[in-house]
């Protein structure tokens, strides 16, 4: 697997490159990927998830997390395996002090979530939600309990 993380915000944040790798190497393994699986986390801030959101989703506002495969289609990322996820880092704060969460688990969330999506995962119906959301807090809470991740 080759995990790459892009961003000029982490020590703003206090995020710490090592855990994020570790969480997706993690999600990638419960999920069987590929040894042949790239995928580029990018931690964005308001302005660019902003710009995004509008290009490709036509909403003028910033998101928590966008997901894009290389090559679309049903089964995208289990054919492909490359993807770009974007995480929007105050928007993430902002989420987490919403929900009484910390930040780290907002954003171990989000990753999870952005990668569900890579393996053609939605929530927009909600038969699609009833698969997508259980499944998310099943890797989540094994995150959580995973010890080299707490390191």
């Amino acid at each position: 697997m080759n995990i790459l993380l892009y961003s000029s915000l982490r020590k703003k944040y206090g995020v710490q490159s090592s855990k994020v790798i570790r969480v997706c190497e993690y999600v990638l393994m419960e999920l069987k990927a590929s040894s042949e699986t790239a995928l580029s986390i990018h931690l964005i801030g308001n302005k660019m998830m902003t710009g995004l959101n509008s290009q490709y989703r036509g909403k003028n506002s910033p998101t928590d997390v966008l997901s894009f495969a290389i090559s679309e289609g049903e089964m995208f990322f289990k054919t492909e395996e490359k993807g770009d996820i974007f995480i929007c880092i105050p928007q993430i704060k902002k989420q987490a002090k919403e929900y009484g969460v910390g930040f780290q688990e907002e954003l171990y969330k989000m990753l999870v979530h952005g990668i569900l999506h890579l393996f053609g995962y939605d929530h927009i119906k909600e038969v699609d939600a009833k698969k997508m959301i259980p499944l998310q807090e099943k890797i989540l809470k094994k995150v959580y309990d995973n010890e080299r991740i707490k390191k």
